[in-house]
């Protein structure tokens, strides 16, 4: 931003938020206003986005009503951080869509709230499907929140959105990680911000993503060219165009007093006693055997495949099971070397009852937050961890916890499984290095050899080698401090991990996700005759705040347990 936007007055924001705003997050407002309010708000994480968008979106007040669509979870942050900085709004002013009922109130309230999943859902609302309904309405500003969510123009999501927002005249987008993993995700937010410059997305696939058409056969056996856009290409033209349109800030720049962020690898191997052992071998073995034979890249085949080929779903299901003993292992050390508060990160529900069933032996206080725990009930645990210091750890799902929560009470952060996409695992480290920490921040990757592992950590530094470049102007890397070669001769030594008979029911039962994984089911042998709807009614009805007492009494006795209001009729959420 050149320097003589500085000129553009700020005035017009109420004093509470001129007096909170730092020098970076005014010239991405003024940048935000110098664009006329059509602008992708690209800080990192923990820098502040949602205050900007504020900002900018009451600088254009008179164009109200203010559409924000943001993910589910993140709804209740935003009715909290609108009643901060903008306490003239009445209740009735501002609208959060939890269902079709609520739909009434949209064109009578100054702000609607409403997820992504339902602004495309495929049903209507007497007659009118909500994508139409708003686009028909007056909004004149849109915020979108997490606007990465929008990175495949093929997906009916994306679609439907960029349908309904086109008439709007002020978007404001906001992602600490607009590009997850390449270029190609970049289009639809550049579509949706200026849709005649970026109204071809074949010339920008061409130009920015390698683009090239490739002979495919279907399922049904017939023969057709397919426009491959996964690669990568001219990122530093690419970084110039987005400047454009994109203001992006980085922590170690912008806020040096901030604690540093240092990152360790802790490698370990799988004995041959481990009984997933020679499962995980054989499969690696024909999965790295088919990698060698493509043509195409390792990335592009390997995401396919994750998606849709059981070799690598049970690979993965594998690897966590492999690996649950050692981590288990490696949680007991962190909490007998140290007082401080720590996260963890998995993927798989095994992976979070092998932590629980530690803790649970450890006398330890901890919350879970998975995509099962209703969104009005992660407030609740967020505040609990932040402000009670019995509460040592929080076991959260990668997919439903690592965007939208302030969790800087801990300062060590435990990736016990890895994700495909490196700006997930980037968005869940900032949970507790953000605006608000005062420690340095350690981050934990534990990482078993020979297993999915090696395929995926190879896969993410070549991922942030192509996002940084486009994104920051320079290529970087994931840092790394040197391994521990004594806590991998330890965790070597570990054996498979086999889930305990003597936990109540309601410890498996209580996390288990709303889209169940083949893995998991095999340790819910006690609950299988339960219908669905029974299901949920018990997941509903019981805490997420997991309290041991000091005397080693169970925390589920009536007499003992921490209830949290939640009516039996609330839907569970899941990630979005």
């Amino acid at each position: 931003m050149n320097n003589h936007d500085d000129h553009i007055s700020l005035t017009f924001l109420p004093k509470q938020i001129r007096r909170s705003l730092t020098n970076f997050q005014k010239k991405g407002i003024r940048f935000g206003i110098k664009m006329k309010g059509r602008v992708l708000i690209g800080d990192e994480m923990g820098l502040g986005k949602t205050l900007q968008a504020i900002a900018i979106a009451y600088y254009f007040y008179e164009k109200w009503p203010l559409l924000i669509i943001a993910p589910s979870s993140l709804r209740y942050n935003w009715v909290n951080e609108l009643e901060d900085w903008l306490p003239f709004l009445l209740p009735g002013d501002i609208n959060m869509i939890r269902s079709f009922a609520d739909l009434s109130q949209m064109f009578v309230a100054k702000v609607t709230i409403i997820s992504y999943g339902l602004i495309s859902i495929s049903h209507s609302h007497k007659n009118a499907k909500v994508s139409d309904l708003i686009a028909k309405s007056n909004f004149g500003v849109v915020i979108v929140d997490e606007s990465h969510f929008l990175k495949s123009m093929k997906t009916v999501r994306t679609k439907v959105i960029l349908n309904s927002l086109k008439r709007i005249p002020h978007v404001i987008l906001l992602s600490g990680t607009p590009s997850l993993s390449r270029p190609e995700e970049l289009y639809p937010q550049l579509h949706l911000l200026h849709p005649t410059k970026f109204n071809n997305f074949h010339d920008f696939g061409e130009r920015f993503c390698g683009g090239y058409f490739e002979t495919v056969r279907g399922r049904g056996g017939q023969i057709f060219n397919s426009f491959q856009t996964r690669g990568a290409s001219n990122l530093e033209d690419l970084n110039r165009l987005l400047r454009n349109v994109m203001i992006r800030r980085l922590k170690n720049e912008v806020l040096t007093e901030l604690p540093s962020k240092r990152r360790s690898k802790i490698f370990f191997e799988i004995p041959e006693s481990n009984k997933y052992k020679k499962s995980i071998d054989e499969q690696f073995k024909q999965i790295r055997k088919v990698l060698k034979q493509l043509k195409n890249s390792e990335d592009g085949f390997f995401l396919s495949a994750f998606d849709y080929n059981q070799p690598f779903n049970q690979l993965f299901c594998d690897t966590a099971l492999a690996k649950a003993g050692a981590v288990q292992k490696y949680i007991c050390d962190l909490i007998d070397g140290m007082p401080n508060k720590f996260l963890v990160f998995c993927f798989h529900m095994t992976m979070v009852q092998a932590i629980q069933e530690t803790l649970v032996q450890k006398k330890v206080k901890y919350i879970c937050i998975t995509g099962s725990v209703p969104p009005v009930q992660r407030g609740h645990l967020v505040e609990t961890f932040q402000s009670n210091k019995e509460y040592r750890v929080a076991i959260l799902s990668i997919q439903a916890a690592s965007t939208g929560l302030t969790l800087t009470a801990a300062d060590h952060v435990v990736f016990a499984e890895l994700h495909h996409t490196p700006g997930v695992l980037l968005q869940a480290e900032d949970r507790c290095h953000r605006i608000g920490q005062k420690n340095a921040v350690q981050i934990h990757y534990l990482l078993a050899q020979g297993t999915i592992d090696d395929i995926l950590w190879t896969m993410l530094q070549r991922k942030v080698m192509v996002t940084t470049a486009a994104l920051n102007g320079k290529i970087s890397e994931i840092s790394m401090d040197e391994n521990d070669y004594t806590k991998k001769a330890l965790l070597s030594m570990v054996d498979s991990w086999e889930p305990l008979n003597t936990l109540p029911a309601e410890t498996s039962q209580l996390f288990e996700e709303k889209r169940h994984s083949k893995d998991i089911r095999v340790f819910l042998n006690n609950h299988d005759n339960l219908g669905k709807s029974q299901k949920r009614k018990k997941i509903v009805n019981q805490i997420s705040c997991i309290d041991l007492t000091s005397d080693g009494e169970d925390f589920r006795s009536p007499k003992k347990k921490k209830v949290v209001a939640v009516s039996q009729s609330t839907p569970l959420a899941h990630s979005v």
